[in-house]
């Protein structure tokens, strides 16, 4: 799911004594979604193995993908002459 994804990037860093960080969000669905960032690793891309690369690449990708599209249809609705109840929509 695109929003736990965007979410668990947007957590602070673990402390430097290895606490972890919680959040949680509601889908959709109905669902919550409980986070426990543990660490952040930084992997190095020489002695990453492909495949991990092309699923990282797949990844940033779509991410990239649905940013512009995200953009596209926010200045489309900035220009358009239609309101939107945005209240009626699960948050």
């Amino acid at each position: 799911d695109s929003w736990v994804h965007d979410r668990v990037f947007s957590m602070q860093r673990p402390t430097y004594n290895n606490r972890a960080v919680y959040d949680g969000l509601s889908t959709q669905s109905g669902d919550y979604v409980v986070l426990v960032l543990l660490a952040v690793g930084y992997s190095d891309l020489k002695t990453m193995p492909h495949d991990t690369k092309v699923r990282l690449e797949n990844q940033l990708v779509n991410d990239y993908g649905r940013i512009a599209y995200d953009a596209f249809v926010a200045g489309r609705r900035k220009e358009a002459d239609v309101v939107i109840d945005e209240s009626i929509f699960i948050k």
